[in-house]
């Protein structure tokens, strides 16, 4: 199963998603992480609209409540289903 981009992007709006993605350095990082307002803190709400460029997808952390980003070709899977 192959997700894409926009598919990502609209299950984060959803919900907490689970994504294991390739680092830069190459290492493999697990993130639970969302763009849904409710799961978000109000101190952390995004000031304007979240610009997504690129390959680029800037998230919500859950566990350590802090925004982070990770290149979407880096994906291996998304809540248990590999992406390929």
């Amino acid at each position: 199963m192959t997700i894409t981009r926009e598919d990502l992007v609209d299950r984060l709006k959803q919900s907490v998603v689970n994504v294991v993605f390739t680092k830069s350095d190459g290492s493999e990082r697990t993130m639970n992480c969302t763009l849904k307002l409710e799961n978000i803190p109000e101190d952390q709400h995004p000031k304007g609209m979240i610009k997504s460029e690129s390959d680029q997808i800037r998230v919500f952390d859950t566990d350590i409540q802090e925004w982070r980003s990770f290149n979407f070709g880096s994906v291996k899977n998304v809540n248990g289903v590999q992406n390929v």
